[in-house]
């Protein structure tokens, strides 16, 4: 497969076999608020993570209008798919929110499909391999529902491993995180000493 060997009771499955909704975000322009619910487009999708730190707002009528095509709920999958596309996320818990037309979602069948099993594998290479195929390459890179729709993903039989796999890469995610964390606050220290020492604020023991 596009992932490498995988055990004999494992398949490649298209996302569209195994998902109950593939849908991108909004078509038209949206009429954007100051305040509401958020409205997410390529630029808010990071890698394994959502960035809402620069995010566009909708009002209620105009969130209900979208929501009857466009409806991203809780462990939905998230992909960016115009620009900076084969950015992968997960819709967080609570969080409520609509999209335009650079992101898209992927809605598991929560009977056969695990929605962060999703994500790990369109981030590994196998997946991002197969995006990287599908663009259609024009003056900006686009990822069209129907590449979104034939990207295969190796299935294990059961829900119950996809999640226990799924569990693991998150828990190496978060110590990843906290080991950053840790060499940021390091590296935060080392600057305050470089200024003491080199500007003799500080002086080192002997002189």
């Amino acid at each position: 497969t596009d992932f490498g060997i995988i055990p004999a009771d494992w398949t490649q499955t298209p996302l569209s076999k195994c998902a109950s909704k593939i849908a991108d975000g909004e078509h038209l322009t949206p009429l954007r608020t100051s305040s509401g619910y958020f409205l997410l487009s390529a630029r808010n999708i990071l890698s394994g993570s959502l960035d809402l730190s620069d995010v566009d707002y909708v009002g209620e009528d105009e969130f209900r209008r979208i929501r009857q095509r466009c409806n991203p709920e809780a462990g939905d999958v998230l992909i960016s798919c115009s620009g900076s596309v084969g950015r992968i996320a997960t819709v967080p818990i609570g969080l409520e929110c609509v999209l335009v037309r650079s992101a898209a979602f992927v809605k598991p069948d929560s009977r056969l499909l695990s929605g962060k099993f999703v994500q790990y594998c369109l981030q590994a290479s196998g997946g991002q391999k197969q995006i990287l195929a599908s663009l259609n390459q024009g003056a900006q890179a686009n990822l069209f529902l129907n590449h979104i729709q034939a990207l295969c993903i190796p299935l294990p039989p059961t829900l119950a491993e996809q999640e226990a796999i799924a569990k693991a890469l998150s828990d190496a995610d978060a110590l990843i995180e906290s080991l950053e964390q840790l060499l940021t606050k390091k590296r935060h220290i080392k600057q305050g000493a470089m200024q003491e020492l080199l500007t003799g604020k500080r002086r080192l023991p002997g002189f």
